[in-house]
């Protein structure tokens, strides 16, 4: 029995590895799953009073990024100084000119590592929260 607890606490630890690794409900374009081919981090990462700006990623055509979602409906959370399209999992997605974040339902086809795809315009990706 003086071994029970430490098999306990290694089952534990296990666990939480395992579930951790799981994709969330929530992804915030710049946390570190989140793999970047282009565009940049907003507000910069040395602005002052950083954590008062609403931001995550900006994208312009041609930059792309991926993340790991569970298949569902989310919404994206995001501004654009002008109209954009973007693509995620082989399905586009027109998004209209928001000054200001707007908000926009995409559907995520399959659980794992999805790609995310700036194919005209520009946009500023704050985060995507999973409906169902």
């Amino acid at each position: 029995m003086r071994g029970a607890p430490a098999i306990i606490a290694t089952v534990t630890l296990a666990l939480f590895f395992h579930f951790g690794r799981l994709p969330g409900d929530r992804i915030e374009f710049e946390d570190a799953h989140v793999i970047h081919n282009g565009g940049e981090l907003y507000p910069y990462v040395y602005q002052v009073a950083r954590f008062l700006y609403r931001g995550g990623w900006l994208m312009k055509r041609g930059d792309s990024l991926s993340f790991l979602a569970k298949r569902g409906t989310y919404v994206l959370f995001y501004a654009s100084a002008e109209p954009a399209t973007i693509d995620i999992g082989g399905r586009s997605f027109p998004l209209e000119k928001a000054p200001t974040y707007n908000v926009t339902l995409v559907d995520v086809p399959a659980t794992g590592r999805v790609t995310l795809r700036c194919l005209d315009g520009s946009i500023n990706l704050d985060r995507m929260d999973r409906r169902d």
